[in-house]
């Protein structure tokens, strides 16, 4: 008799290491991508999201942040799981948007399908005691300004702000080391793109 693999075996079994993203301090798999692998195997699996009273995705208030929770039946079987709606840096959010919301909402549906298996060691370091990360150097913070200041040159507009807002911080120099990384390509892509842009652009006018 062939012994029938169960849900956990299953899903744990499955390699998830090329579809692991990182924003911020935030290590997720795509959500697409992990609904999809469950329901190729339990094309049966239903889920909700958890509504509070006044029918919100969301419990809560600005004083101690918000949460989302979501239920996921798989094979007969019903787990429930919960998430703060944060910012990059793992920091409850206040005054959280819709597009906040509907982030946690998502990652939190991901991690439901975890206590199935489905990439549960991506979650083995929550219950570590929280670590304040390590703060760029001012050398860092002057080489990501110089290339902001140097894209504002190309294209003629104020663009740090823009910058800060794309990077989740108030600040560059609010950056941790362990995103500099990211961040020094995110800026030094966008500056030449600039430059690309105003060379098309140059070429134009001088054939017009």
């Amino acid at each position: 008799m062939t012994e029938t693999k169960s849900v956990f075996k299953t899903l744990s079994e499955i390699d998830v290491k090329d579809h692991i993203d990182k924003k911020g301090n935030f290590s997720y798999l795509s959500w697409p991508w992990a609904i999809s692998e469950v329901m190729k195997r339990y094309p049966d699996t239903t889920y909700r999201v958890k509504k509070s009273e006044n029918g919100d995705l969301y419990t809560g208030n600005n004083q101690s942040g918000f949460m989302v929770s979501t239920e996921v039946t798989i094979d007969g079987k019903t787990l429930e799981m919960w998430l703060p709606v944060m910012d990059m840096r793992n920091k409850s959010l206040m005054k959280p948007t819709t597009t906040d919301v509907n982030k946690a909402v998502m990652r939190c549906l991901v991690k439901n399908l975890a206590m199935f298996g489905l990439g549960l060691y991506i979650y083995a370091g929550e219950d570590l005691p929280d670590v304040e990360p390590e703060k760029i150097t001012k050398e860092q913070a002057n080489i990501l300004d110089i290339t902001i200041q140097n894209t504002e040159k190309v294209t003629g507009q104020p663009l740090l702000n823009w910058f800060t807002k794309q990077l989740g911080v108030a600040k560059i120099s609010d950056l941790t080391e362990d995103n500099y990384k990211a961040a020094e390509r995110f800026v030094n892509e966008t500056l030449e793109k600039a430059k690309m842009k105003a060379e098309v652009k140059k070429e134009k006018e001088q054939t017009a």
